[in-house]
């Protein structure tokens, strides 16, 4: 099979969260791209968050974010997809946070908004604590935010969790798309249909590719779906069974320069 598109996770495929790319695969990608074969980003970051890996590449590409909440032409910012909450469910939402004890979070394409005296006892980590970061007050504060909401994340007990996915759902069916099962004590609320393969469908015909002609490589959970509908699916050496079980075939890990192989095997 003649693949004629690679798309690329960034967390744990390209970079181990550290925005650093070891340079033999920084140079496969940028190869890649030079014989004009389109090399594309898919990621659950934000816009800002994405620009220290195109640094790290050294070239600029397309990319979608928030698992395809976004997908941009490149650093310049121009959009290509949107796939957002209207502001009148994007409030509701917060309305039924606010009668839970949830630790909040709000992604747009600039920054992460967190709020943590909701649940005060809840470890929600620091994996992005940069300066990309703002912490509020209180849930309130996270009213009148940039327009482009691409996603709430909600933090708790299973209790509080599950009571909150029930309250959304109820609210607003299928309107909202509601993930549950990409972390533990986290419940992610975005507009219906939010996964990377959308993502990958609108980069597919930005270039006049079919699906059938990507080359997709993830470690995630939030991958399962784009590595199964890729024509090729390749999961990172060291990913979890479910990820390894959706995948077509494994590669490396991050050390072992697992998308370099990968590149130079199914692009030769």
């Amino acid at each position: 099979m003649a693949y004629k598109m690679a798309i690329l996770d960034i967390d744990g495929t390209l970079s181990a969260q550290d925005n650093i790319i070891r340079p033999r695969t920084a140079e496969a990608v940028r190869n890649l791209c030079a014989r004009g074969i389109p090399v594309c980003l898919s990621t659950g970051r934000n816009f800002a968050h994405v620009l220290p890996i195109l640094d790290a590449l050294g070239v600029d590409m397309p990319f979608s974010t928030v698992d395809s909440a976004m997908v941009y032409a490149g650093r310049s910012g121009e959009v290509l997809f949107r796939n957002m909450l209207p502001a009148d469910i994007q409030h509701g939402i917060h309305d039924l946070a606010l009668q839970r004890s949830v630790y909040a979070e709000v992604v747009t394409d600039s920054s992460y908004y967190k709020c943590i005296h909701g649940a005060p006892d809840f470890d929600y980590g620091t994996w992005n604590d940069t300066a990309m970061v703002r912490y509020v007050d209180d849930h309130e504060d996270l009213r009148g935010l940039p327009p482009y909401i691409c996603e709430y994340i909600f933090g708790g007990s299973k209790a509080e969790i599950t009571a909150l996915r029930h309250d959304i759902a109820a609210q607003y069916g299928d309107t909202v798309g509601l993930r549950h099962d990409l972390w533990d004590g986290y419940l992610f609320a975005g507009a219906k249909g939010l996964n990377k393969t959308l993502g990958m469908r609108q980069l597919c015909t930005a270039f006049g590719v079919e699906l059938s002609e990507v080359v997709a490589i993830g470690d995630g959970l939030n991958d399962l779906d784009f590595l199964a509908c890729a024509g090729l699916g390749i999961a990172m050496g060291g990913s979890e069974p479910r990820v390894l079980s959706a995948a077509d075939c494994v590669t490396g890990t991050i050390d072992e320069d697992g998308v370099a192989a990968a590149l130079a095997t199914h692009f030769a």
